[in-house]
């Protein structure tokens, strides 16, 4: 599957705006930067999650009371 995958890529280099085979090859040396920052991302992703639900239960609890909205 990945070489007919693969095939097609390079059947299709260059054609309508699609990258050119040099954009192909540096997209694939780069590969283990793009997986490394992946991993960072989704590693630190369930952090700001929580701090977006946390922000949405004060913002929720400020509706239901005015009071306590605070800024």
């Amino acid at each position: 599957m990945a070489r007919l995958l693969a095939y097609a890529q390079l059947c299709s280099v260059g054609r309508k705006g699609s990258p050119n085979a040099d954009e192909l090859i540096n997209f694939a040396q780069h590969v283990e930067l793009l997986k490394t920052q992946l991993l960072k991302y989704t590693y630190n992703y369930p952090q700001q999650v929580e701090q977006d639900y946390q922000h949405f239960c004060q913002s929720y609890a400020g509706m239901a009371n005015p009071n306590k909205l605070s800024k």
